[in-house]
């Protein structure tokens, strides 16, 4: 595929993101591209469209996809001035999100108590699906929710840091948001078996 890169949108914990176009079966579709801004990250993106992948064949995916980043194509790109190289993760993008941090940025006092609920239940809906298909997303940040006021939509994002099947695969949470540290139980930093748990520990923050 070709992918037109049109704007730099925002920089992430380890991401540059851009936004851009790209031609498919429907005509042209929004996409947003994730460029890690250290090589070094490259295994956290890989693992990003490895878990994506697993939730899209995953069980009830038709009823929470909405909630939850949407895979496009994940590939490697080798820059030809310095050799070195990326690994590109390309995901469907939809206007007018705002993270959680914005909103509390903008209203400081806090929001109607209506508006809390129905984020909560949407928030809720992501985690019981990753949940349910053994994922634990392990970075569930004020950054890594969007929400879109006027269509009442919330997106669960960056699941860079999330892992399958603990129990089996002994998989840990292997890296943090550093601005986030404070956010995180003692478990993570132990290296202790993650628990689904963990995701409803950061939202209690």
């Amino acid at each position: 595929h070709e992918y037109r890169l049109e704007r730099l949108l925002a920089q992430g914990d380890l991401c540059m993101l851009y936004t851009g176009m790209t031609d498919n079966t429907d005509g042209q579709q929004q996409i947003v591209c994730k460029v890690p801004i250290k090589p070094e990250d490259n295994d956290l993106a890989t693992n990003e469209a490895r878990i994506l992948r697993h939730l899209r064949r995953g069980e009830g995916y038709a009823q929470a996809r909405n909630f939850i980043s949407q895979i496009v194509d994940a590939f490697s790109y080798t820059e030809s001035a310095t050799g070195i190289v990326r690994q590109i993760t390309v995901l469907s993008y939809i206007e007018r999100l705002f993270t959680l941090k914005e909103i509390r940025d903008a209203y400081p006092a806090g929001v109607d108590a209506k508006h809390m609920a129905w984020m909560w239940r949407r928030l809720l809906i992501a985690l019981d699906f990753a949940h349910s298909n053994h994922v634990i997303h392990g970075s569930v940040l004020p950054t890594h929710i969007l929400i879109h006021p006027e269509q009442h939509g919330l997106v669960l994002i960056d699941w860079s840091y999330a892992i399958r099947e603990p129990a089996t695969t002994h998989e840990r949470i292997s890296a943090i948001s550093t601005a986030y540290r404070a956010w995180y139980p003692a478990e993570v930093f132990a290296k202790e078996e993650p628990q689904p748990g963990l995701d409803i520990f950061c939202l209690l923050y």
